[in-house]
């Protein structure tokens, strides 16, 4: 009898033990369960939370949008996906150099970076992108020195410019190479001065070497050409010295731009006539061109200079960009010099000629 009473009170234990972890177990799972849905339930409120302050700052862009439209200025426009698949648009606003734009917004914030300003959002969880990318543009100069190779020693007076210069070397000359690789070593960009027959004396004509003419046939004034070029050196484009016979002849310049096209070598019109269809015909071509439009030195007096210089920043201030052309002299390069600082209070940028082609 004992022993059955044992056994009962065992199964009796059992069973209430097992109960006992199986109430537990549903505890648990429900507890678990429970726990899972509060935090699905919060992901989602924060999820809707997050929705609601992107698309809150949409609207606030979008607010933007007229306040850009105003600005007369062109605006480039392009769609940027992020997450949440909520598209945003992106704009490429160009300003010109002292040109300011005010974002009055709660949202977004201006942010200079190097040379460029991007309009971000304010909180990292809105994502930083840029809602509007705008590009200071400063306007260009390009101050262009002709008439390389006589002599080393303005080399060196040019050397003292600071600044981006140009230099065009007239073949043939006694200092040519010399004079051209140690500009070049400076840093600054040299091209070849193509001397070409001129409407002028037909004694300084006879007397440029180097000089091709109207009258030549296509294979000369090719020999001519490749000749000057490797007279010069190493250049990537060429503009004409003297000129105005041949830049007027329609047929020997484009000869002589098929040459330049072949050679992938850009073309500046010095534009000592305007009847010259040069920079007309390179365009056609699909040549990388540009044309002079100021003349710096026609005395060789230092304030003579300065004020053509002023003449030529506020030309650029104008047009945006402009090449001005000087030459080879030490009032010149003076002139230059001293004229530095007011050419950087003007907003302006000197350049390469390499950076105004079209």
């Amino acid at each position: 009898m004992k022993k059955v009473i044992i056994i009962i009170l065992v199964l009796i234990s059992s069973l209430a033990m097992y109960y006992f972890f199986e109430d537990y177990k549903i505890e648990k799972k429900d507890k678990y369960s429970n726990m899972i849905n509060e935090n699905a339930e919060n992901k989602l409120d924060k999820n809707k939370t997050e929705k609601k302050e992107i698309e809150s700052a949409l609207k606030e862009k979008e607010r933007i949008e007229e306040e850009l439209g105003k600005i007369e200025k062109e605006i480039t426009k392009y769609s940027y996906k992020v997450k949440n698949e909520i598209e945003y648009k992106v704009y490429i606003l160009q300003l010109n150099n002292g040109e300011t734009i005010n974002i009055n917004s709660n949202l977004l914030e201006v942010k200079k970076n190097s040379n460029k300003y991007d309009i971000v959002y304010k909180k990292k969880k809105y994502m930083e992108i840029n809602i509007v990318y705008l590009n200071n543009i400063a306007n260009k100069l390009a101050i262009l020195i002709d008439d390389v190779g006589m002599n080393t020693e303005l080399a060196y007076e040019f050397n003292k410019i600071n600044a981006s210069i140009s230099f065009a070397a007239i073949p043939f000359l006694p200092r040519t190479k010399e004079a051209s690789d140690i500009l070049r070593e400076h840093g600054y960009e040299v091209i070849l001065h193509m001397p070409m027959e001129s409407f002028g004396s037909e004694n300084l004509n006879k007397n440029t070497k180097g000089l091709i003419r109207t009258d030549m046939d296509n294979a000369e004034i090719r020999t001519k050409f490749e000749e000057a070029l490797k007279n010069v050196g190493k250049v990537n484009g060429f503009n004409n010295h003297m000129g105005s016979k041949f830049t007027a002849d329609h047929e020997k310049m484009n000869f002589l731009l098929e040459l330049a096209k072949e050679k992938n070598l850009y073309y500046i019109d010095s534009w000592t006539s305007n009847k010259s269809v040069g920079y007309k015909l390179a365009k056609e071509k699909g040549i990388k061109t540009y044309k002079s439009s100021v003349f710096l030195d026609n005395e060789k007096d230092v304030e003579y200079i300065k004020e053509r210089i002023r003449v030529a920043v506020e030309k650029t201030i104008k047009e945006k960009k402009v090449i001005a052309i000087g030459h080879y002299h030490k009032a010149t390069a003076q002139a230059i010099i001293e004229m530095l600082d007011y050419i950087k209070e003007k907003n302006v940028e000197l350049v390469f000629i390499n950076e105004l082609l079209e």
